[in-house]
């Protein structure tokens, strides 16, 4: 999603230039994109955790 928004933003440039649908979809698509990092990154944080609480218990 992350890449499909700037993506959008090259498009914009070009051959969508006088469209507004890239102007409706590239917030929306950074902002998931950067949330499901996000929620990949604390996931495997959490994760390591509890596996390191496993071994030791």
């Amino acid at each position: 999603m992350f890449v499909a928004s700037d993506l959008l933003i090259f498009a914009r440039l070009g051959p969508l230039a006088t469209s507004p649908l890239p102007g409706l979809l590239i917030w929306p698509l950074y902002y998931f994109g950067q949330f499901l990092i996000c929620i990949g990154v604390v996931g495997q944080f959490t994760g390591r955790g509890q596996q390191g609480l496993a071994s030791q218990g």
